[in-house]
């Protein structure tokens, strides 16, 4: 669940991780300078993620990029006043063992919520889709098996495309991948 704290003032990315750093154990975002704190989510939610990251892993190893969780943040450059910590995304090219916030994500993957969903598709949507690397934008529900996926087209505009079923893969052809959608509902009881 997301939910505003709102500050007299628009808070740094440095300000936003020195606040973090003194709050163990809490998740927060930093959107528009505000600070949104996140809460828990479900069992559901927990195994839709950590397919996704489990199905995504050799895949993207193999073309030299990392799958990462909610753990590290995703920002945008230029931005000092946006920072987020998505379900999963993946990311190309080498890693920096103490990095805590990268800028150049490739997919991003959020698992949709009935407390979330708003937040996701609106304020998330509008900041991620202006991280110039991001090739795939995809919202996984978690109430059945469909997942949307936005992706930027030759001329930078993010298209969608809906997936349903779980004969359904979703597609990331800039990462020349596809998500199985039986992997992603595996050990869930979604059965259609």
């Amino acid at each position: 669940m997301a939910s505003p704290a709102r500050t007299s003032e628009s808070l740094t990315i440095a300000a936003f991780l020195d606040f973090i750093d003194r709050r163990p154990g809490e998740r927060w975002e930093l959107i528009d300078g505000q600070l949104v704190m996140m809460t828990g989510g479900t069992a559901r939610h927990d195994v839709i993620a950590g397919n996704i990251l489990a199905a995504l892993h050799s895949p993207m190893r193999r073309r030299g990029c990392s799958v990462y969780k909610s753990d590290t943040l995703v920002g945008r450059a230029g931005s000092d006043h946006f920072t987020a910590a998505p379900d999963v995304f993946v990311r190309c090219g080498s890693v920096a063992g103490d990095e805590r916030l990268v800028t150049d994500p490739v997919a991003i993957v959020e698992v949709l919520s009935k407390t979330t969903e708003a937040y996701d598709r609106a304020q998330k949507f509008i900041e991620y889709v202006q991280i110039e690397s991001l090739q795939h934008y995809v919202l996984v529900h978690q109430d059945e098996a469909r997942a949307e996926v936005w992706t930027r087209d030759a001329e930078g505009v993010f298209q969608p495309e809906t997936v349903r079923g779980l004969d359904g893969d979703i597609p990331l052809p800039a990462l020349e991948a596809q998500l199985p959608m039986r992997a992603v509902y595996a050990g869930t009881d979604i059965l259609v």
